[in-house]
């Protein structure tokens, strides 16, 4: 049901205004009980969470028993997880700038959907950088989901039996609690043949994350992102 009721909300088009935040949510309360994977790690009294393995699940399941984009993915030997709902259901990019201090978020997007016209979607996009497009340039959407959190969750080196519990990566606007947010940082690869750690920081940028984004498209406008999420660094 928890799958089947997030379906209709990733469904929902430019009428969707409500700004439903939710800071607390925890990461794994959401997964369908059918989803749940746990397993042994060392020096761990209790189970973790194997996000490899859910992933895995997901990737199997008929095409429309679970919502899209998948929540829990694997990137090489990394796997990222995101809760099924997320902290802002849909915010204006101008909205989302402003809770967030980034002035040039819709330039930014908009630069990075160029690029990505350009060299195609497996292009390496640059981390910063001058912004070519303006603040009126023209996007296929105008708002987006916002996840407050992301976990990470690795395995070891030398050894891929061996999986590691999860990080929690919090990408937080201020409030109250946090008057200038609570943004993590993180080594991004950025360069094609360099590997994390073997080619240490060869390859690699530290970036802070700023915001983890979902587009809501507009109605009867198909794009090539609409399946994918999208990250400000």
């Amino acid at each position: 049901m928890s799958l089947m009721n997030d379906m209709a909300c990733s469904k929902l088009q430019d009428d969707d205004v409500g700004n439903d935040v939710d800071v607390d949510m925890d990461d794994d309360d959401d997964l369908p009980t059918e989803l749940m994977a746990t397993m042994k790690c060392p020096g761990h009294s209790r189970p973790i969470t194997n996000y490899f393995a859910i992933a895995k699940i997901l990737q199997h399941k008929e095409v429309g028993t679970v919502p899209l984009p998948l929540r829990t993915f694997v990137v090489g030997h990394m796997a990222f997880h995101l809760t099924y709902a997320p902290s802002i259901r849909s915010i204006s990019i101008d909205d989302a700038a402003i809770k967030f201090g980034l002035s040039d978020l819709w330039p930014a997007i908009a630069n990075f959907l160029c690029c990505d016209a350009t060299h195609g979607q497996n292009h390496i996009h640059a981390i910063g950088g001058a912004r070519r497009a303006g603040p009126t340039a023209s996007l296929p959407f105008d708002k987006i989901q916002i996840w407050f959190k992301l976990r990470l969750q690795d395995m070891e080196f030398h050894d891929s039996n061996i999986i590691w519990p999860a990080q929690t990566l919090n990408c937080v606007p201020p409030s109250d609690v946090w008057n200038s947010g609570r943004y993590d940082s993180v080594i991004v690869n950025n360069q094609l043949g360099c590997l994390w750690p073997a080619d240490g920081l060869c390859g690699h940028t530290v970036g802070q994350i700023r915001l983890i984004m979902h587009p809501v498209g507009k109605s009867n406008m198909d794009w090539s992102w609409k399946d994918c999420f999208l990250i400000y660094v």
